[in-house]
């Protein structure tokens, strides 16, 4: 099946966020999610679904082709800021207890009005059993 130009479109402005995600390890995370929204040149109002889609396809390809980081957390930066001028986009960071060596184990996901979109899945993070410990509010510019 051939993408349509809007989806190719996505993918690319969810490929570059991607390749801005990285700095994830050098600047703090309130900055990151600040900063990211402001560099999204995307027309209002992306559809969530179509938005998820191509942020899992950019980051499993940055992954792949350039040896990104493809975490969880990358994920949820690029997806809240394709969606940051919707209402009520938040980065929801989580903790549940871990497996074993790990004592914890930790998970972002995008809360979107109410809305959960989990990048572990097909499955939403709260049904996963994350306690949700802080989330973060995205804004668009």
């Amino acid at each position: 099946m051939v993408p349509s130009p809007r989806e190719v479109v996505l993918f690319f402005h969810a490929l570059r966020l991607a390749r801005r995600a990285q700095a994830v390890g050098r600047v703090p995370l309130p900055e990151l999610v600040a900063a990211l929204p402001r560099t999204r040149f995307l027309p209002a109002a992306v559809d969530p679904d179509a938005a998820f889609r191509a942020t899992a396809r950019a980051v499993s390809r940055g992954t792949r082709w350039f040896g990104w980081l493809g975490t969880c957390l990358v994920k949820a930066l690029v997806l809240s800021a394709l969606l940051a001028d919707h209402d009520g986009v938040e980065l929801v960071l989580g903790v549940r207890r871990g497996t074993g060596t790990s004592p914890i184990d930790g998970h972002a996901w995008v809360r979107v009005d109410g809305r959960e979109f989990s990048l572990l899945g097909p499955h939403e993070a709260q049904g996963e059993g994350y306690l949700t410990m802080t989330a973060l509010p995205v804004r668009g510019r």
